[in-house]
Parts: C-alpha cells; structure tokens; sequence
C-alpha cells in the first residue's frame, strides 16, 4: 500500500538539472586536479649559516617549531630539524616540552 509518490515534472527537471550541473562540477574537478598546484612550505633544511635567520631566531622571547616554520615558511619537522642543529650548536637551550612540543629559548651569551 502506499510507498512513494510519482514526483511532478518540475521536481524531476529540477533533480534533472541539479545531477547534471554536479556531473559538470566533477568534470571541473578533475581538470583542477590535473593542474599540480605545489605545495606551501620547503622541504630541505635552510641554510643555517645564515646570520640574520639565525639572529631573528635569537630575537625571540620563546622559541618553538610552528612559530619558526611559519615565519620562514617551512614544514613543521624542517623546523625542528633546525631548531635541533641550533641546539646542538649551543645557540638555543630547550626551556620546556615533551615528545610533542618542545619550547626554545636562546642561550644566555
């Protein structure tokens, strides 16, 4: 008994339209997809010999990985990669942190 009413012609030109205007949507996708946008943020490690890099690092009250990879537009890993060679290099002790984030400050001169 019952079950589901026949839809009117304007609701099946409707659904008609919409399911085409999607499909050409999807089309557009895929075209979008096929142009290679890349991606923000550098891989390799930056030249760390660079004095004023570094100087601007040291400027800084407190020191962390998303503070130093925004500022230089760099991964979050990069970033550590640096802040742990700065370490390393005595140029920056570890104030604070765990496995997930670390805290830096600079080394009193």
């Amino acid at each position: 008994m019952g079950g589901k009413k026949k839809p009117t012609l304007s609701q099946l030109e409707r659904q008609q339209r919409l399911r085409e205007e999607k499909e050409k949507g999807e089309r557009g996708k895929k075209e979008a997809q096929k142009a290679y946008a890349p991606r923000l943020g550098s891989i390799s490690l930056p030249n760390i010999d660079d004095e004023s890099m570094v100087q601007e690092i040291l400027s800084l009250k407190a020191i962390t990985p998303y503070v130093v990879a925004s500022k230089y537009n760099l991964r979050i890993g990069v970033a550590k990669q640096l802040l742990r060679v700065l370490e390393q290099r005595k140029l920056i002790k570890q104030v604070s942190g765990n496995a997930h984030l670390r805290v830096y400050a600079p080394a009193a001169a």
